[in-house]
């Protein structure tokens, strides 16, 4: 290797040597100023995994100690960027049937076909083998024209229902019992009945017009639906149960009649995001009984939210509507949630009873449920509708850190500026260690 040498004849470093010193002091500065860039760096945002809108109806829900059955039941969701679900099913428990579902992102779309089922599963004693289902059938689309703009529907029709009561209505009358008395109120005076008693059935039958095998109770439960929109940085979402019609003991009532209907009014949720806070509101249930007896002649009944009524009073066909009030709940989040309760039914309580006296039988049934939940979306969803405020200006620091890329303020040792600062100072000693030390060799 070429050995420098200077006037006095004195040995130079080598020039492998400075050029290594001059390597490390630019390593050194690139490792301070890397360092800094690195302390800068932004930490990525977490997408929201829960909707922004989702809403749900349900048609009907009956339950029995051996069985639980829904249907009728519709949801709608839409997300932050766009993405849209929907699902009806016309049965949802215990086995789901007539179900379709949608989902679409932005720039698609799903719209499959109506999808429908059979009857009813098999009712536990003593409803077994006298409980009729029509068909049920559930819809479902998803549009999403872009992220900010989008609709997912859903619907769904459940089957109606027809009990035969005749077989259960065996209990017998005998003179001077509390059920003699109940009947009487009922359907007014009772022609002398046997030594041995006679069934209620019997009675009823040989009351009225119609027939024994009519007596039965018939439910006609109304559609439901929800949809979801996106419109710019808004969301909206709706949920409806439409109204249904019970009717008891269809032909039984003077003339022909029903000794009793009850029609339930639909019921709604809608929510609403995008504005300051989420917003979300309900329209609740209202119910209509109507009761015609040979004893009381027709009369009508409304049945607000909040209130109770029962009908039909000492036997077996007694039955209870009790119609929950709408509300709106804040979760710790922010979100919003309007709930329509919907209406419960205790229908025919006498029937299946334990003991045959009491009014722990029946079905209990609750019909046009509602709900709609909404939170604030992600302020980015906005930005293209809002102008966005220019940052403030920061002051520079007094003592601007040499060949740093981002200004520092704030306090000397704090942030990425001592490792900017470390860099660039060990890198210009490196750089300038040869020339130094000719000068301090000098006479």
């Amino acid at each position: 290797m070429r050995q420098d040498s200077d006037p006095k004849g004195r040995r130079r470093r080598p020039s492998a040597d400075r050029a290594l010193s001059r390597a490390g002091g630019l390593l050194a500065l690139a490792a301070g100023t890397a360092a800094g860039g690195l302390l800068f760096s932004p930490a990525p945002a977490g997408a929201s995994e829960s909707p922004t809108v989702s809403s749900q109806a349900t048609a009907f829900q009956l339950t029995l100690p051996k069985l639980a059955l829904a249907g009728g039941y519709s949801s709608s969701d839409a997300y932050e960027g766009g993405t849209l679900r929907a699902e009806g099913a016309g049965v949802l428990e215990p086995v789901p049937s007539g179900q379709a579902s949608a989902t679409a992102s932005p720039g698609h779309s799903q719209n499959p076909p109506q999808s429908c089922g059979g009857g009813v599963p098999a009712f536990p004693a003593p409803f077994s083998g006298l409980v009729s289902g029509s068909v049920s059938c559930g819809a479902a689309s998803a549009q999403g024209f872009s992220a900010h703009d989008g609709t997912s529907t859903s619907s769904a029709s459940a089957a109606d229902l027809g009990i035969d009561l005749a077989p259960l209505l065996s209990q017998v009358v005998t003179a001077g019992s509390p059920l003699e008395s109940g009947l009487k109120g009922l359907v007014g005076t009772l022609p002398p009945l046997p030594a041995a008693g006679q069934s209620v059935s019997s009675i009823i039958s040989s009351l009225s017009s119609a027939a024994t095998s009519s007596q039965s109770i018939s439910i006609a439960i109304g559609p439901s639906s929800s949809v979801s929109r996106l419109d710019g940085a808004s969301y909206t979402t709706t949920a409806e149960a439409k109204g249904s019609v019970i009717t008891l003991m269809p032909g039984a009532g003077p003339g022909g009649a029903p000794l009793a209907r009850i029609v339930v009014g639909g019921a709604s949720a809608t929510a609403t995001a995008g504005g300051r806070k989420p917003q979300a509101s309900d329209l609740p249930a209202l119910v209509t009984v109507e009761v015609d007896t040979a004893a009381t002649g027709p009369k009508s009944y409304s049945v607000v939210p909040g209130q109770s009524l029962t009908i039909l009073a000492g036997t077996p066909l007694q039955s209870t509507i009790k119609v929950g009030s709408g509300s709106v709940s804040t979760a710790p989040s922010g979100a919003e949630t309007a709930s329509a309760e919907g209406v419960e039914v205790d229908l025919a309580e006498g029937v299946g009873a334990t003991p045959a006296t009491a009014y722990n039988g029946g079905l209990e049934l609750r019909l046009a449920a509602a709900s709609a939940t909404s939170k604030a979306p992600a302020p980015v969803l906005a930005a293209s509708r809002v102008k966005k405020k220019a940052p403030a200006r920061q002051p520079l620091a007094s003592s601007p850190v040499p060949n740093a890329t981002t200004p520092h303020t704030g306090l000397p040792w704090a942030g990425a500026a001592p490792l900017l600062a470390g860099g660039a100072l060990t890198g210009t000693g490196l750089l300038s260690w040869p020339w130094l030390k000719r000068r301090l060799r000098r006479p």
